[in-house]
């Protein structure tokens, strides 16, 4: 009886750490995304976890929700993950929208060589005074793309940051603001990239 006892045992540990270990992220909308919490979920050997979400709107503006925004992951051969954020941020004269997507990520720790994050605006429609904007806020820097008119627009559409790994998990934050004075203002997303070999690609 003992081997037996013991062979269940075993057997209900690694159904355990099975279960506890975290899957493949695949797609979805981001109230999905914060379900998952601690546990997160991997694009090749990045995890993201943690997933928190606060909006606000203004000017009569509707507000945009979780279930209202789809995450779309991507690997990027060899050692990159990308995630996209989508949704219809869109707004008219005097309204603004905001959003703060909340999330960390592990697995740069002890990384042979420099890693990267990148930042790429979706594509922005702004009207003669309106701005469309992500911000990345993290712990080894920042990242930040835009579209701007006022009387003339200027723009970035992409920022890249490469550092030395230096922490376990990386907190990041992004804030993704459109705003209109004169006429619309729309904005269909972001992706972030984090790139564990820069030089690779």
């Amino acid at each position: 009886m003992k081997p037996a006892f013991t062979a269940t045992i075993g057997l209900l540990c690694l159904v355990s750490t099975a279960l506890a270990a975290p899957a493949p992220c695949a797609p979805g909308t981001l109230d999905t995304y914060i379900a998952l919490g601690t546990t997160g979920c991997t694009v090749g050997n990045i995890l993201f976890a943690d997933f928190q979400y606060a909006h606000k709107a203004s000017g009569g503006a509707q507000p945009i929700r979780a279930n209202q925004i789809q995450v779309t992951p991507t690997l990027q051969v060899p050692e990159a993950g990308l995630l996209s954020f989508a949704a219809k941020w869109q707004v008219s004269s005097g309204q603004s929208q905001d959003s703060y997507i909340r999330y960390s990520v592990s697995g740069i720790s002890g990384s042979s060589t420099s890693a990267s994050l990148t930042l790429q605006l979706g594509t922005a429609q702004v009207g003669l005074a309106g701005i469309a904007r992500v911000d990345e806020d993290t712990n080894v820097g920042d990242l930040h793309v835009y579209v701007q008119c006022v009387e003339v627009c200027r723009s970035q559409s992409a920022d890249t940051l490469t550092f030395t790994p230096a922490t376990a998990v990386l907190p990041v934050l992004n804030h993704l603001h459109v705003g209109a004075t004169n006429g619309s203002t729309s904005l269909s997303g972001f992706s972030t990239t984090v790139n564990l070999c820069p030089p690779c690609v």
